[in-house]
């Protein structure tokens, strides 16, 4: 798994941004016939997300009309950081997966996103590592022989993200040997 890789997991672990207060903007999914994509299964979609120039808004909406999830940007966290929602981006590289073309769009303008609750949400970098949650991940296929340790270094490794182990500060891991889960 890539670094990057292990950097959406650790922000979809640590990031957990619960609610609006009316500072974000909100992209509501329309209510169509059949099942709703999940934000997760949304990341996967292949397509061509290329723009020149587009407003981030417009970018944003156009991910909202194809993918069908609601998405939530941290409006005052961008300005509070100097990035307005109708900055300009650009994208050319053809068709992939909607994970792939998020981060270099989102990346050079000091953005990140992470899936909280079934919605895509945008915010600063530095916001959505300062949210932290817990989850219980059923891992027992990753450990071999009963080697937790191997496990949880390998995540910690390569992650983004601070962890109270390394840092002194941050996530925090413990395994549960007994259901075959990892609390992070």
């Amino acid at each position: 798994m890539t670094n990057r890789m292990w950097g959406i997991l650790a922000i979809l672990v640590l990031a957990d941004i619960c609610g609006t207060d009316g500072s974000r903007v909100r992209l509501q999914a329309e209510d169509h016939a059949g099942a709703r994509p999940t934000a997760e299964q949304a990341l996967m979609q292949r397509d061509n997300w290329d723009c020149v120039d587009l407003s981030l808004r417009d970018w944003l909406k156009s991910i909202h009309q194809r993918c069908r999830i609601p998405i939530y940007v941290g409006e005052v966290h961008l300005q509070d950081a100097g990035i307005g929602i109708d900055t300009p981006v650009s994208l050319e590289i053809g068709e992939a997966p909607l994970l792939v073309a998020l981060p270099l769009v989102l990346e050079p303008q000091g953005l990140d996103f992470a899936v909280s609750h079934g919605i895509l949400v945008i915010d600063t970098i530095e916001e959505l590592e300062l949210r932290l949650s817990t989850r219980v991940y059923p891992v027992l296929d990753l450990v071999i022989g009963g080697d937790w340790q191997s496990l949880m270094l390998a995540i910690q490794e390569n992650t983004s993200g601070m962890w109270d182990q390394v840092d002194g500060e941050g996530g925090t891991m413990t395994p549960i040997p007994a259901t075959g889960s990892l609390v992070i």
